[in-house]
């Protein structure tokens, strides 16, 4: 089934078991302005992948823990192995401090009790960097020049580090880089990305067609 493509600002991990308490606490973060999307949203019919894709392109993962005796279900831990993965800003949500100690406790993981949802939104809205149209069309000129496609630019730091110094170079400021990657992954998800076919010696150009 297609449906329209939204860029969500949160991804919320949550057990089946706590969905009566999820979806009250995601109802909050709704009502304060923020995009969220949980697994429970995938629809019958829609490939799994779409998940991933809703990971990918969020801009933060939540995860909520509720039952201090309650194990993480081992979907749970592939969301939030793969937010680590693709260096996502993590938060735990917890309605009890013994719950913490299912969270892996590093320093990428911002903990906070459900009564402290406030300052998380805060936290999420500060992270939307706004960047222009000329920003967005030049991005993707930067793309198309460093010709190497997304899943390897996300996933080799030195690359990363190499397209992200080339873009602020060209737009002359600094944007925080989740913002420049999470940009990349929405111009791919919604085919403005151009599309870079390999040539001989693994080098890329790019085609006249749009992913």
């Amino acid at each position: 089934m297609n449906r329209t493509r939204i860029i969500h600002d949160i991804f919320f991990s949550f057990a089946n078991e706590n969905a009566a308490e999820a979806e009250k606490i995601i109802r909050k973060l709704v009502t304060a302005g923020l995009k969220v999307f949980s697994p429970a949203m995938h629809e019958v019919g829609e490939p799994v992948g779409a998940i991933w894709d809703e990971l990918t392109t969020s801009l933060a993962f939540v995860v909520f823990l509720s039952d201090p005796q309650q194990q993480p279900t081992p979907n749970m831990l592939v969301e939030l192995g793969g937010a680590m993965a693709w260096k996502k800003p993590i938060y735990a949500l917890y309605s009890t401090r013994d719950a913490i100690r299912y969270v892996f406790l590093t320093d990428t993981v911002r903990l906070y009790r459900t009564d402290e949802i406030d300052k998380m939104v805060e936290q999420v809205k500060e992270m939307r960097a706004p960047i222009s149209r000329a920003e967005r069309q030049i991005l993707a000129e930067v793309y198309a020049k460093h010709g190497v496609p997304t899943d390897q630019l996300l996933r080799q730091q030195k690359l990363s580090m190499q397209f992200l110094a080339a873009y602020h170079r060209a737009i002359g400021r600094r944007v925080p880089d989740e913002a420049v990657l999470r940009e990349v992954l929405t111009l791919r998800k919604t085919g403005k990305l151009p599309r870079l076919q390999k040539q001989a010696g693994n080098k890329s150009r790019v085609s006249q067609k749009r992913r």
